[in-house]
């Protein structure tokens, strides 16, 4: 589990914005002994503010974490439940404290509704996988506070050591982490999410589900503008001058991608094993992996693995996502399945084999996943069922 995961979830669960399958997930993390550490971690930094101290007594502290479990998937046994109620008081410290600011945060709400019915059968086919709000993302700061972003948002923008919303509505402002010019945040993205970030200089970066930019809240004063990537994004870079322009490095999985002004896509997800895809729309940029450098022109796709390889590609494959379009041109069924899990946050199983299947397709990220899946098996042989959030495709 990336530690970016833990926090987003966190954060969406203390502002009320959690989805279903990310209510579920942060449920299981809650009661799993290996996130200890990390949540109580989290709470420190975000709930210093918010909780009183709280004395439990040796009944009050059965009973609140009787509460909790009676909250999470059934799917937790009875004999997991008092292993862990008789086990270690620090687990019911890290469930007692997230229950009090749940029991807040969701008063209004009924949470079964967001748990899994024990009694799940194939009738599940039948389920519908809507597309997710695209907007969905959190903010880490330098000091370790995280920023549940608004859904209904489109962009965030930093400018004039204040971090807004493109309506101009403000997040964070004159804080002492945003006049520090050695201060550095993190957007992230979960599945089914992405956002637009604009960067103080001007810069534009549209961030892909599932994926993490790091980069400093002022570039002022920097002899390199300089941020790191995890998963995926276009950038449109501004060109800022001083007496020279000053270039713009994006760090990314092994590789670093020099500019001056330009527009390009990199695609590395730690999914992807070894590779990172670099696709130049327009400009030109310096590619290299510390022992190769490449220049791209526009046009070209670099493909870093243990070598570096240059090809032409259409490069409007690469950047649809960023307007909306899954678009892919005669590629393996394995290849696409990775960006579908992405986007609709489920999990794919083959039965049959698919290896040699091929896919042509420009269709609308608005569409629900069982629409997507309908046009596949329609221009192919074949067929898919839905269960949960997991999809069996059949051949």
């Amino acid at each position: 589990m990336d530690k970016n995961r833990l926090s987003y979830l966190f954060a969406c669960y203390l502002t009320k914005s959690c989805s279903k399958s990310e209510l579920r997930e942060f449920y299981a993390l809650l009661v799993d002994a290996q996130y200890e550490a990390e949540l109580l971690a989290l709470m420190e930094r975000n709930l210093r503010e918010d909780l009183e101290e709280v004395v439990l007594t040796e009944k009050s502290k059965s009973d609140v974490l009787e509460q909790v479990f009676a909250q999470t998937d059934p799917a937790i046994s009875k004999g997991q439940k008092v292993i862990r109620l008789l086990s270690d008081w620090r687990k019911i410290a890290v469930v007692a404290c997230v229950l009090v600011i749940g029991t807040y945060l969701y008063l209004q709400r009924d949470v079964q509704q967001h748990t899994p019915d024990a009694k799940q059968t194939v009738a599940d086919a039948q389920t519908i996988i809507q597309k997710p709000k695209d907007n969905a993302g959190t903010i880490t700061l330098s000091d370790g506070r995280i920023i549940a972003l608004k859904r209904d948002q489109q962009e965030l923008t930093f400018e004039d050591q204040e971090m807004r919303y493109a309506d101009g509505t403000s997040i964070v402002g004159g804080s002492e982490e945003l006049k520090n010019e050695n201060s550095y945040q993190v957007l992230n993205t979960p599945r089914g999410g992405q956002y637009k970030l604009i960067l103080s200089d001007g810069t534009k970066v549209w961030l892909n589900a599932a994926s993490s930019l790091r980069f400093p809240t002022r570039f002022a004063g920097m002899p390199e503008r300089i941020v790191e990537l995890t998963g995926e994004a276009y950038f449109d870079v501004s060109t800022v001058r001083g007496k020279h322009k000053i270039p713009f490095k994006v760090l990314s999985k092994g590789q670093e991608v020099n500019v001056l002004g330009t527009q390009f896509n990199i695609s590395a997800y730690a999914t992807q094993s070894n590779r990172t895809v670099t696709t130049l729309i327009e400009g030109s940029v310096r590619l290299s992996n510390g022992t190769v450098t490449k220049m791209l022109t526009p046009g070209d796709q670099a493909v870093m693995t243990d070598r570096l390889l240059v090809q032409k590609v259409d490069v409007e494959e690469y950047t649809s996502w960023k307007e909306g379009v899954f678009f892919v041109r005669d590629k393996n069924l394995l290849e696409i399945l990775p960006l579908l899990e992405r986007w609709y946050d489920v999990e794919f199983e083959c039965v049959g084999n698919v290896r040699d299947v091929k896919l042509h397709l420009k269709v609308s990220k608005d569409k629900s996943l069982n629409q997507l899946l309908d046009i596949i098996k329609q221009t192919s042989d074949l067929n898919y069922k839905i269960m949960g959030r997991r999809v069996i495709i059949e051949r």
